[in-house]
């Protein structure tokens, strides 16, 4: 065999290698943190070395990153590609024998993305049905029984404990930065909803993907390309188009009068920006959830921050001066609703799926929650978007779109 043949032969076995240990990673409930660092090491390395085989510089290439699983499959799949345009046939080395499992984008996968969505979507229809319980109550409670559900998940696990006193200070505090991020987030959304239409909060809301790709050059120190930019000016003409139309101005009344009145606290133009306040948060609770969930399983990690989203809550709450079980029975029991369902079930199918299959295509399936959505609002409350709508929606999907795809480039 002379040597080109071998590196074709030895570059499609250490694909199918790294594939075989990330599906073998994504298929537990809870990964390993030490052996995600250890296949992000070996992803590392191997990207090191591949810079050093054209006598580049590979001096500055960190060795030890902390990669998500998701990062994890977009470097694999990455050298895939570079592979591809490198070596003419890859189709000329024979797959070893031994296999692990079932093809990731089989029937299950996308059956279980689909389901994931559709629970997701009732969570606006819940929250309506919750009458005039104040968003902070509403909110509270969302993260008050997902935590304890998640407490119960997690402590099936052996070692839970352990993982629990063996935080660090700077864990602890970021996972309390986490749960206030978290808290803001469905307060403002939650908020949202009892002032607009459903339609205009999930597609305002859904604009975190922007968000993120807006702050990346800041705050991760990551280059923005051409699609950043795109992805922002789309978002915005959009976020513009769909609020402007919702500027209620008496007639007669300057700005300001309208700006620092009731009118507009109560308006549906507020609850357009609450939806956009709380896409921010989002997208700041996601960059820490990013880096602490390399570090610490998954359920755990759920745990621990919808339980400090329920306490900052809880506080917000009564210094709010609301009261905490003054509520109708069937409030409550949306309330619960809203953890088991769009949580419970439906968060965990999509965290599920995303080991399954690239993490864009789960990004992709959530944007039909506004979809979705919109049509239950239209049947169960004769809800109906109205105006540039649709114009402004089309914008900030474009942007969306551009956003994970500059993200997964």
């Amino acid at each position: 065999m002379d040597s080109v043949a071998y590196f074709q032969k030895l570059f499609v076995y250490d694909h199918w290698a790294n594939r075989g240990a990330l599906r073998a990673l994504q298929k537990c409930a809870a990964p390993p943190v030490k052996a995600l660092q250890l296949l992000g090491h070996v992803l590392a390395a191997e990207k090191a070395w591949r810079a050093r085989l054209p006598e580049q510089d590979s001096s500055r290439l960190p060795i030890w990153p902390d990669y998500s699983l998701g990062e994890c499959e977009t470097r694999i799949e990455r050298e895939k590609s570079n592979l591809q345009s490198e070596i003419p046939d890859p189709k000329s080395a024979t797959r070893p024998a031994c296999a692990f499992g079932a093809p990731p984008g089989n029937p299950e996968t996308y059956l279980g993305l689909f389901i994931a969505v559709l629970a997701v979507s009732w969570a606006s229809i819940f929250i309506r049905w919750c009458e005039d319980a104040p968003a902070l109550i509403i909110a509270f409670y969302r993260m008050l029984w997902s935590s304890l559900l998640f407490v119960a998940w997690s402590f099936r696990q052996p070692g839970a404990r352990r993982s629990l006193a063996g935080l660090s200070a700077r864990e602890r505090g970021l996972i309390l930065a986490a749960g206030f991020l978290l808290a803001l987030h469905f307060a403002a959304w939650i908020a949202s909803l009892k002032l607009t239409t459903i339609a205009h909060s999930l597609t305002l809301e859904s604009t975190h993907p922007v968000f993120a790709v807006l702050l990346s050059p800041f705050l991760l120190k990551e280059k923005a390309g051409w699609r950043s930019v795109a992805a922002v000016l789309f978002t915005l003409a959009g976020i513009i188009i769909i609020g402007g139309q919702d500027v209620a101005i008496a007639a007669g009344q300057s700005l300001q009068e309208y700006f620092f009145s009731g009118q507009f606290l109560e308006g549906r133009l507020y609850g357009d920006l609450l939806a956009v306040a709380s896409a921010l948060f989002l997208t700041l609770y996601l960059f820490i959830a990013r880096y602490l969930r390399s570090r610490i399983d998954l359920v755990f990690y759920l745990a621990l921050v919808y339980g400090a989203a329920a306490l900052i809550l809880l506080l917000f709450s009564l210094a709010a001066g609301h009261p905490l079980l003054d509520y109708p029975l069937r409030v409550h029991i949306f309330m619960l609703l809203l953890a088991l369902i769009p949580t419970g079930v439906g968060h965990s199918l999509l965290n599920w799926a995303a080991r399954r299959i690239e993490a864009y295509k789960v990004s992709l399936a959530v944007l039909g929650e506004p979809v979705l959505a919109s049509i239950m609002a239209y049947f169960f409350f004769g809800e109906t978007p109205y105006g540039w709508f649709y114009a402004g929606a089309g914008f900030i999907l474009a942007g969306i779109v551009l956003a994970m795809g500059e993200r997964r480039g």
